[in-house]
C-alpha cells in the first residue's frame, strides 16, 4: 500500500512537517517497505536499509517543497521579485540552503530574512550575468556606461566578500556589519 502524495499534503498542513514526519514513522498501519515504496512512487531514491523515520522526513520533505519554481525561473526574476517570491511561497532555511547548493553557494548565513535576500542576490546576478553572456535578438544589448557601471559594482562587492571571507567574518557576524560602513559609498548589486 503507498500512500497519496495529496494525502500526505493534507496530513503536512494539518499536523506540520515533524508531525507529519511523526505520523509515519511511529504508525502501525504503515510498514517501513510501504514507505519506502511510497517514496519511490514520489521520485525519491533511498537505499533499502534506510530507517523508516528518514524515509518519512524525506517524503514529507519533498512534498512539503514550497519553492515550485526552476533555477532557470528564478534566474529570470530580479531579486526584489525573487524576495517576494520567497515571502509568498515561505520555504524553510533548508529548503533555501539546497537551492543555494545546487548553484554551488556555500550558505554561512544564519538568519532567514539574511538568507532570502542573500538567495535573491545571488540568484538574480547570476541570471544577470547568463543574460549578459549570451544576448538574444529580442534582448536589446545594455549601454556601454550601465555594463561598465554593473562590472564595476559587481567587482567591488566580490572585492568586498572575499576580503571579509579571509578574514573569517561570517554574513551574520557583528564583525561584518561593522565593516559595512568602511564600503558605505559602493552600492552592491
Amino acid at each position: 500500500m503507498t500512500i497519496a502524495f495529496d494525502d500526505i499534503k493534507t496530513l503536512v498542513e494539518i499536523v506540520g512537517r515533524q508531525g507529519a514526519s511523526n505520523a509515519l514513522s511511529q504508525s502501525d498501519k504503515i510498514r517501513a517497505e510501504e514507505l519506502l515504496e511510497t517514496a519511490e512512487d514520489l521520485g525519491i531514491r533511498l537505499p533499502k536499509r534506510t530507517p523508516k523515520s528518514e524515509v518519512a522526513i524525506a517524503i514529507v520533505k519533498h512534498v512539503d517543497r514550497r519553492i515550485d519554481k526552476t533555477l532557470d525561473d528564478l534566474k529570470q526574476l530580479s531579486e526584489p521579485e525573487i524576495l517576494r517570491y520567497f515571502s509568498d511561497v515561505d520555504p524553510d532555511s533548508e529548503e533555501i540552503a539546497e537551492l543555494l547548493l545546487s548553484i554551488d553557494i556555500k550558505n554561512r548565513i544564519r538568519s532567514r530574512k539574511n538568507l532570502f535576500e542573500f538567495a535573491a542576490k545571488q540568484i538574480s546576478s547570476l541570471g544577470v550575468f547568463e543574460r549578459l553572456a549570451q544576448p538574444s535578438k529580442s534582448i536589446q544589448p545594455p549601454l556601454d556606461s550601465s555594463l561598465q557601471e554593473a562590472t564595476r559594482h559587481t567587482e567591488r562587492a566580490m572585492a568586498r566578500n572575499t576580503d571579509l571571507e579571509l578574514l573569517g567574518v561570517d554574513e551574520g557576524d557583528p564583525a561584518r556589519e561593522s565593516n559595512a560602513g568602511v564600503n558605505a559609498g559602493s552600492p552592491t548589486l
